[in-house]
């Protein structure tokens, strides 16, 4: 007979068998007794510290509509040098991933080309780096405005991106005066793309506090009707920083792609996979070993498994633990091949900057979790 206990917020857990291999788990019918106390764990865990307040969406919208419409604008309209697109919105908060506590909104701002690019790969799948001959027998009038972007060899060097949006937007804040908002931006030999913190004032809760939105610069080629768009960004898929002494390195991305393929995802099951995915994105707050893993490897895990299983009727019958169970399972499965593919960049590995013995650890975790509904409950209920 099993043995069960009872974790802080009193729910039970069952002992005896993996919970992730219990008849629930491979009958789409519904849940049966046994897996129950896991549902209802993980319910209660995205409840308390994974959804966020409706007030509090509601504030971070209300900070949006008053700083970002400002903010973009005196970007964009800097075309002395540069003249900028339309902005295109990613990351979690789009894609509806976002969690309690990180209020993070990434705003990438295309920049408008005069002249042929050519990328050039440098290395990496995702790594080009991108030239633009310089116009010659132009008129001073009419000079090059790329002149302030360009690096060595005529690439267009991200490094200076960054820097020249950086200039645009303190400008923003010095004519502003927004008092709650601050302009963040790395110093020395590193840059990264500018973040702007933004308290959400005296009605906001001890854990969401404020909104950081973050400008990337980024460079379009190609056509999106066509099937030809890529889209280059100075930021690296991480979001590690850039060496002004390394090559002038962009990194292709794929965030409209991903987006709307969650968007399908989400409507095929009821989201019930994405407020998985979102508890384990929290669950790397508390869990040292899994904070080795990034939110957007995890992503790119939930985007195989559902490639992998399309099958509609069967994920609108899923519940929640069935859900976590998979991408718990598909993860580890990632992790001890040492391989995770990046679902649109060929030939990428997500894992590859990942140690050895790190991902070894990183793969025991979450067999552990898997196999001990005890662990899992401990981890589930902790503060």
């Amino acid at each position: 007979m099993s043995t069960q206990y009872l974790d802080k917020s009193g729910l039970c857990f069952l002992h005896g068998r993996r919970w992730d291999e219990s008849p629930a788990a491979s009958q789409p019918s519904g849940c049966i007794k046994g897996n129950t106390s896991i549902r209802e764990a993980l319910q209660d865990f995205y409840t308390r510290k994974v959804e966020v307040p409706e007030h509090i969406a509601e504030l971070r919208k209300a900070k949006l509509d008053q700083i970002l419409p400002g903010l973009l604008a005196r970007v964009q309209r800097n075309t002395s040098r540069v003249r900028c697109l339309d902005a295109i919105y990613v990351g979690s908060t789009v894609e509806d991933l976002v969690i309690r506590g990180h209020a993070d909104y990434n705003v990438i701002v295309p920049l408008s080309i005069v002249g042929t690019i050519t990328p050039v790969s440098a290395g990496k799948p995702e790594q080009f780096v991108l030239r633009l001959p310089r116009l010659f027998n132009i008129k001073e009038v009419n000079e090059d405005r790329w002149a302030g972007w360009r690096g060595e060899r005529d690439f267009l060097c991200p490094t200076l991106a960054n820097k020249m949006f950086l200039k645009f937007i303190k400008k923003w804040h010095e004519v502003r005066q927004h008092s709650d908002t601050v302009v963040n931006a790395n110093s020395g030999v590193k840059t990264s793309p500018v973040r702007v913190v933004t308290s959400l004032g005296a009605d906001a809760t001890s854990e969401n506090t404020a909104v950081t939105i973050e400008i990337i610069p980024g460079i379009v080629l190609g056509k999106k009707s066509a099937d030809t768009r890529r889209l280059f960004i100075a930021k690296d898929f991480c979001g590690k920083e850039i060496s002004a002494t390394d090559d002038p390195v962009w990194t292709q991305v794929s965030y409209e792609s991903e987006r709307a393929l969650l968007l399908k995802v989400n409507r095929a099951d009821g989201s019930c996979r994405a407020r998985a995915l979102k508890i384990l994105k929290t669950l790397r707050s508390k869990d040292d070993t899994l904070a080795h893993l990034t939110s957007y490897q995890m992503k790119h895990a939930l985007l195989h498994l559902c490639d992998e299983q399309v099958d509609q009727s069967r994920w609108q019958r899923r519940t929640i633990e069935h859900c976590f169970a998979e991408i718990l399972c598909k993860l580890t499965d990632f992790i001890s091949r040492r391989e995770l593919p990046h679902f649109f960049v060929s030939n990428l590995n997500l894992l590859e900057d990942i140690p050895e013995r790190t991902l070894a650890k990183v793969g025991s975790r979450l067999r552990v979790l898997s196999k001990r509904e005890k662990e899992l409950g401990r981890l589930l209920s902790k503060e």
